[in-house]
């Protein structure tokens, strides 16, 4: 995920950025998306990622193949739609416009790399942004598609001024996580600059 030139430089950069900004290399060398995604945890990367690039997760249980929504497959901290006798045994990811144009920016824990905030952005570059998918990580207990952000920006041209009013909805209406290293204020504010972050590097 983190080298291919497929994914890095054509299809999905932003899957490739979270991949390389995901714990240590021989930790990435162990760890699967599939673990990472059936595990649910709003602290990790990939979930926010797969939200914003629209993936579908597709698990195979005793009763067959079922083909889930990311945002339908995370119900809560460490919890998933699928059966308990299931297996995750694809992810797939469409090869769009938006998805093409996409990155993963996040603020780290400094020792283990997993995301204070987690920021995944994937958007249209037309003239008229008529499509934009905002994922978060670390925010939440739940994992969560940024309705309020993407609202502020569809169907409009995207400038400076519009990206400072989107990125202020970061994560409003959402319960964010405080801890002993960051506050839910803290947290809540640096939503809000990844926001920015992420929709300005797309507009470059």
């Amino acid at each position: 995920i983190e080298s291919s030139d497929l994914m890095t430089q054509q299809k999905t950069p932003g899957f490739s950025q979270a991949a390389a900004q995901n714990v240590a290399v021989h930790v990435r060398n162990r760890g699967t998306i599939g673990g990472v995604l059936a595990h649910s945890d709003p602290q990790a990367d990939y979930p926010g990622v797969v939200l914003a690039l629209d993936a579908t997760i597709v698990p195979q249980g005793s009763a067959g193949e079922r083909i889930i929504d990311p945002s339908d497959f995370f119900t809560g901290l460490w919890e998933t739609s699928f059966a308990e006798n299931g297996i995750l045994t694809s992810v797939r990811i469409p090869t769009d416009s938006a998805n093409a144009n996409s990155c993963y920016l996040k603020f780290p824990q400094p020792a283990f790399r997993y995301p204070y905030v987690g920021c995944a952005v994937a958007m249209h570059t037309s003239v008229k942004f008529a499509e934009i998918r905002v994922g978060f990580s670390g925010v939440d207990e739940s994992l969560f598609r940024d309705s309020g952000v993407e609202d502020s920006i569809r169907g409009q041209a995207l400038n400076e001024s519009l990206i400072g009013v989107a990125s202020a909805k970061a994560a409003e209406g959402h319960s964010v996580l405080s801890d002993v290293f960051v506050s839910e204020e803290y947290r809540r504010a640096m939503a809000q600059v990844y926001t920015k972050r992420a929709l300005t590097q797309l507009t470059r």
